[in-house]
Formats: structure tokens, sequence, C-alpha cells
């Protein structure tokens, strides 16, 4: 009997082996395709931005009071507003329309693209100086007063950062990309650290190294490729109404989506006050950490299928984002499962003690951002086939009951109850990009059956 036990456990460390083997080997093999390698680096990017940016939001907590990081945390709520716009209006329609445009009119698009990208800059910058201006006159601090206008310039930046890092994507200059962005994140870690060593890192000083170290290079790859882009007064229209044409409804979904999840900070001001806020925002923080490479997946991935669909059909697209989603789902278990385990030890590390005994709120949060990570490869699915209704209306709906049972949470379970409406917003678009990629299935089945009909009967 012992003999017959060592034997299964010597084949079983065998078939541990073994199996351990053909994994390596898999790994090897699909990192040696230049698609994957590519991907890889993306992915790295936006890694090495995620850190950047939790970094940021880290030792300014650190820092800085509640009520002052509090502040930090809803002049960011305003920035990602304008870059969801931005990137409904201007960076999403132009990776999707890009591979479809004829070649002698792709320099006018880009030019045109780029004028649209400075108008909405433009209109960030307006907002946040009258969001200045009320700020002085209602609470006459001039700290608040310039930490708001260091916040408009971040805006400008990173909206011109995004957009010539969706150019570059669009035309699959991946490595290029990659050097932008491993310099600015490099760049704006290490002035970030130095100046908090230094103990100078406030609200202020952190908005301009943030600005600086993302306008330079995007500026510096703007000159570089000013061959490629040139602006004709007489298409700026037309290329405008080309974008909004499809990019309405993305438009529509971006800003229900954005306004709810981003309205709860300030339902929280409203019922809580600004530490509270500063506590919402620390486990958004934490639990966001992966929401840029989210971002960084969803920017190669878009491309991708929508160059894949003028190669290979709708079939294909469909396939190929459905596959990357059962790979999120197994990501945001293996991350909520993360969370549960050391969430309280995260928020005492980085946080300091001050904002420890949450970590529940924390792992509720996390959920939402699984279940967003799911999204993201739905979402580029409904885009690149051309239906982004679907995207809008389970936007709208998630808004509607996000906001609904935040105003009923959140005097209840402070916040706590923001936490949990967060992820019934997420749960709801969840069901909609499913319900609405099983319709674009049944039509894309259907029609290739009426073709094989109309083939038989012309045979």
């Amino acid at each position: 009997m012992k003999n017959i036990c060592t034997i299964a456990i010597k084949g079983s460390d065998c078939g541990f082996a073994a199996i351990a083997k053909l994994v390596a080997t898999r790994l090897l093999i699909a990192i040696s395709k230049p698609q994957i390698r590519q991907g890889l680096w993306v992915v790295f990017d936006q890694g090495l931005s995620s850190v950047a940016t939790f970094l940021t939001g880290v030792l300014v907590a650190r820092s800085a009071g509640k009520a002052e990081y509090g502040l930090f945390v809803l002049g960011f709520t305003v920035i990602s507003i304008f870059q969801l716009i931005q990137r409904s209006l201007i960076s999403v329609p132009f990776t999707v329309h890009r591979p479809h445009i004829e070649q002698d009119k792709r320099h006018s698009y880009l030019g045109s693209s780029l004028v649209h990208q400075f108008a909405i800059s433009f209109f960030s910058m307006i907002g946040f100086a009258l969001t200045a201006w009320i700020l002085r006159l209602t609470y006459g601090q001039n700290s608040i007063f310039l930490a708001v206008v260091a916040m408009a310039m971040v805006s400008v930046a990173m909206l011109f950062k995004d957009f010539i890092r969706c150019v570059l994507l669009a035309d699959l200059h991946v490595k290029a990309s990659v050097t932008m962005g491993l310099f600015i994140n490099i760049t704006t870690i290490s002035a970030l650290l130095i100046t908090y060593s230094y103990g100078k890192l406030t609200v202020f000083s952190a908005c301009i190294i943030l600005a600086s170290c993302s306008v330079i290079p995007a500026s510096v790859i703007v000159l570089r490729i000013k061959r490629r882009w040139k602006i004709i007064v007489t298409e700026l229209l037309g290329d405008f109404l080309k974008n909004w044409h499809f990019g309405r409804w993305t438009l529509g979904s971006v800003v229900a989506n954005s306004l709810g999840i981003r309205a709860i900070p300030w339902i929280i001001l409203i019922f809580c006050g600004r530490e509270d806020v500063a506590l919402i925002g620390a486990m958004m923080a934490i639990a966001g950490i992966i929401t840029p490479l989210m971002t960084g997946i969803a920017s190669y991935l878009t491309p991708k299928l929508a160059n894949l669909l003028k190669t290979s059909g709708q079939c294909s697209v469909i396939k190929a984002g459905m596959s990357v989603s059962k790979f999120a789902v197994a990501a945001g278990i293996v991350y909520v499962l993360l969370m549960i385990a050391a969430g309280e030890k995260f928020i005492q590390l980085l946080y300091t003690l001050n904002y420890s005994g949450h970590g529940n709120v924390l792992v509720v949060i996390s959920i939402a951002v699984a279940l967003e990570a799911v999204n993201v490869p739905l979402k580029a699915i409904l885009r690149v086939t051309h239906h982004p209704e679907i995207e809008s209306y389970g936007s709208v709906c998630a808004l509607v009951l996000v906001i609904a049972s935040s105003v009923i949470l959140i005097p209840l379970f402070g916040i706590m109850g923001g936490a949990v409406s967060m992820v019934i917003g997420k749960a709801v678009i969840v069901f909609f990009y499913l319900a609405g990629i099983a319709v674009v299935c049944q039509g894309t089945n259907s029609a290739s059956i009426q073709k094989g009909e109309t083939d038989v009967r012309k045979v």
C-alpha cells in the first residue's frame, strides 16, 4: 500500500511538472508573437501610469490633511469627466474611423481632431477657472484658489497627453506610445518623490508636476509628426459632425456612467463632509489602482478590434472580445480575493492609521472595479461593431440607480452606502452589455444564414 501511495505521489509530481512545463511553453510561444509583445508593452506602460497616479494621491494624502486631500479627490473627479468626454467625442471615433479613411484625407482628419482636442481643453480650463473663482468667493482662501487653478493646468495637460497617445496607438505605433508613456511616468514619479522628501508636496505642487511632466513630451511628439497633420478650416465642422454622429452615443453613456460614480464623492460631501470624501477617495484610489491598466487595455484592444472588423468581419470581433472578457472575469476574482486578504494592511501602509478601519469598504469598491474590468472588452465590442447606443442605454439606467441608491444609502451607512451604489451601477452595465452583444450576435447569425440561402439559390 505504501509503495502504491509513493508511486501515486511521484506520478502527481510528474503530472504537475508536465503541466507547469506546458504552461511555460505556451506562455513563451505567446510572448514570441509581435502582437502579444506589443500588448504587453502597452499594459506595462499603463501599469506604470497607474503607479504614478496612485502615488500622487498617496503622497498628497500623507503630506496634507484630510480636508485638503478631499479637495484633491473632488478636483480629480472633474478632470476624469473631461477625460471621458474627450475620449467619447475625439479618441474613440478617431480610433474607429482612422482605418477606413482614405490615405489622402488622413492628414486633414488628424488636424481637425487636434483642433477639437484643444477646444475641449479650453472648455475644461474655463470650467476650472470658474470653479476657482466661486471657491475663492465662498471660502476666501487663496490656497484653495491656487489648488483649483493648478488642477485646471493638469486637466489640459492630461487631455493633451491622452489624445497624442490615442493617435500613436491608432496607427499602431506602440513603441513610440510606450516610450512617451515611460518618460512621462518615470519623470513624474521621480519629481513627486523628491518634492515629498523635502516636505514641499502640496496639492498645488503635485498638480504642477503632473501638468509639466505630461505636456512637454506630448508637445515633442506633436512637433515630430507635424508632417502627418494638416488643418483645413473648411473640414473642421464636417469632421466634428462625423465624430459626433458616432460619439454622441458613447458620450451619453460615458457622461451617464461618470456622473453616477463621480457624483458619489459629492453626495458624500453633502451628507458627511470633506473628511469622509477623503476616506472614500483613499478607498477608491487603492481599489482603482488597476483602472489605468484597464484603460491601456481598452486603448490597445479597440484599434485591434477595429482592424479585425475590416479584415475578418463582425463574428471575429465578438469572439476575440469575449475571450478577453473571460480573462477579465478570472483576473477580477483574484483581485477581489487579494483585497479581502490584505486590503486593511494596504490602507494602513499607504495612508497611515488615520484612514484605517475601512477595509470592508475597500473590498466592496474592489468588486465594482472588477466588474468594470469585465466591461472593458464588452464596451470595445459594442463600439467597434457600431452599437454605442446599447452602451448609452445601459449607462443611463445605471446612472439613475446609482444616484437613487446613493441618496438613500449614504445618509444611512456613510461611505459604505456609496461603495454599494458603485457595485449596483457596474452590475447593471455588465447586464446591459451582455444582453446587447447577444442581440448583435443574433443579428449577425441571421445575416449569415440569409446570405447562405441567397448563395444557394444563385447556385
